[in-house]
Order: C-alpha cells, then sequence, then structure tokens
C-alpha cells in the first residue's frame, strides 16, 4: 500500500501532462468511449493492453446493464439493439488484436443475442487473419453458419470442444445450455449450467440455479 499513493500521484499529474498534448501518433477513435483521456494516457505509456482491459470492463458494462442503457433497449426504428458493441469490440482489438476473448464475446452477443451475425462473423474472420490456426474461431464461424440456416444441433456441437473451457464466455455457454434445453438435451444442459454456477456474473448464477431446478423436476 506504501507505493500507492505515489504512483496514483504520478498517473494523476501524467494525465494531465498528456492530455495537453497532441497524441505523436496515430491513435484509434474513441469518440465512443466514457473515459478517452485516461486510454490515451495508458497508451502514451505504453500500457496498451491495460488499456484493452479497461475499455473490455466498460464493454462488458455496456453489454450488461439493460437499466442503465435504455436507449439501447428501445432503439428508434431501423436501429438494432446495442448498436455500439461491434464498434466498441473494433476499438478495443485495435489497442490489442491478440486479445481473443473480445472477439468470442462481441461475436457470441451479436450473432446469437443480437441477430447481426454479419458483424459477428467479421470478428471472426479478422482473428484468423491474424491467427489461422486459431480453432476456436472456426468453430464459432461454424456454429454461426449453422445457427443462420437455423440447425441447432450443428451450432452447439460446432462449439462442442469448447463449451466446457474456463475461458469461454459465460454467455456462449448459456446459449448453449438453452439450445439444449429446446433440443431436450437435459445431461448437456445440465453440466453447462452447473459450470455456470461458477460464472463471475451474478446474473449467470442465478439463471443457472434456477434452471438446473427445473430440469430436475423436467419442468421445462
Amino acid at each position: 500500500m506504501r507505493y500507492f499513493f505515489p504512483l496514483f500521484l504520478s498517473l494523476f499529474l501524467l494525465n494531465g501532462f498528456f492530455s495537453s498534448l497532441e497524441p505523436t501518433q496515430a491513435l484509434p477513435d474513441f469518440s465512443s468511449s466514457k473515459h478517452p483521456v485516461e486510454i490515451l494516457t495508458l497508451l502514451n505509456l505504453g500500457l496498451r493492453r491495460l488499456a484493452a482491459d479497461i475499455e473490455m470492463v466498460h464493454l462488458l458494462i455496456y453489454y450488461g446493464s439493460s437499466e442503465a442503457m435504455a436507449d439501447d433497449l428501445n432503439p428508434p426504428k431501423g436501429v438494432p439493439l446495442y448498436p455500439g458493441i461491434f464498434l466498441r469490440a473494433k476499438e478495443i482489438l485495435s489497442l490489442d488484436p491478440s486479445f481473443s476473448y473480445v472477439r468470442l464475446y462481441a461475436a457470441g452477443a451479436l450473432a446469437f443475442n443480437l441477430g447481426r451475425p454479419d458483424e459477428a462473423l467479421e470478428l471472426m474472420r479478422e482473428g484468423l487473419i491474424l491467427e489461422p490456426d486459431n480453432s476456436k474461431y472456426k468453430a464459432y464461424i461454424a456454429a454461426i453458419a449453422f445457427s443462420q440456416k437455423g440447425d441447432e444441433r450443428q451450432a452447439v456441437e460446432a462449439l462442442g470442444p469448447y463449451l466446457h473451457s474456463p475461458k469461454t464466455p459465460s454467455m456462449i455457454k448459456n446459449v448453449a445450455a438453452f439450445i439444449y434445453l429446446r433440443l431436450k438435451e437435459w445431461p448437456q444442459a445440465a453440466e453447462l449450467y452447473q459450470e455456470l454456477l461458477n460464472s463471475k456474473d451474478a446474473g449467470y448464477r442465478k439463471e443457472a440455479k434456477k434452471m438446473l431446478r427445473k430440469i430436475k423436476k423436467r419442468r421445462i
């Protein structure tokens, strides 16, 4: 703790200093970010991954806090739900292109929850350009394709090898569990809900408990 205050003071002073200067190199457009000054400060300090982590937290809050995002839940006609999720993901990836969790999380939300598979596929294909051998990206592309065709079984089977990975977003596990319920494949659904009991997101933990009780009683 004795180093905390000097570090905080240094960052505070640097923040004020760098905010008064024009960037010395081309930087991403952070017009949609709520904290552009802080992000620019971290970039000037060479802390790109930390900046990406902070922006990822903002993305999680943006997509997870429905009460605070009423406009995005009730957009004008012709405007999609959560219109900023794709651009926010792209901003984070401009900071750290190797931040694969961002691609997986945003692509899952866009493809399986928001009905915008084209944007999801763009994120995945960009990822494959950087990592041609990334099998998880390939699995997501396949799952999205099968989902577009209405083949739910093939969609979850494409994701199958990765569904139980601790690095797989809870959102994807929840979507897959719901598909298994629709297919009346109770053991597979229960296994995923059991894993979601350990999710960092309280909402998924609560939902998992409820669904496990229903599966036990077969009240689906």
